[in-house]
């Protein structure tokens, strides 16, 4: 089951999934990295050559709905502030985030419904995934129990 949770620069979380009164209907930009690629040609030149490459920062649009109550509607507005937080997405065996910043709050369509539609826009400044799996390095320590025979004494005479 595929989840989304976004933490904020305060630790509180809201949660976007299947059984979740938060859901998501569509991400744009997700997936999308844009790269501006620099080039230089000379006089007598055919074609460029490529001097340099850079990854821009990407934003993302979240379009949802939420079940309409006065709680969730706090829940969404009061997690969802202008600051730092993480994107978290997590699948069967996926658990990566984005370290992104509110690039724009919700806004909440003032519809009649049972489910109220919702959108905001977060920022990442870095735009790849990050793993939330820890690296453990391990260094260990080799002596030797053995050692060559060795004679520094001179041989010549």
């Amino acid at each position: 089951m595929l989840k989304y949770i976004y933490t904020n620069q305060y630790n509180e979380s809201i949660e976007f999934h299947e059984g979740s009164p938060f859901r998501i209907t569509e991400i744009d930009g997700q997936s999308v990295n844009d790269i501006d690629i620099s080039e230089a040609s000379t006089i007598n030149q055919i074609g460029a050559t490529v001097s340099g490459t850079m990854v821009n920062p990407k934003d993302i649009d979240i379009v949802g709905d939420f079940k309409d109550s006065y709680q969730n509607r706090r829940k969404l507005l009061d997690t969802i502030i202008p600051g730092a937080g993480k994107w978290r997405m997590i699948d069967d065996y996926i658990d990566v985030y984005l370290d992104v910043e509110i690039k724009q709050t919700p806004d909440i369509a003032p519809q009649d419904k049972v489910y109220k539609p919702f959108d905001f826009t977060i920022h990442a400044a870095y735009p790849y995934w990050k793993s939330t799996s820890e690296l453990k390095i391990q260094f260990t320590e080799l002596n030797s129990l053995f050692r060559f025979p060795r004679s520094f004494s001179n041989m010549v005479k």
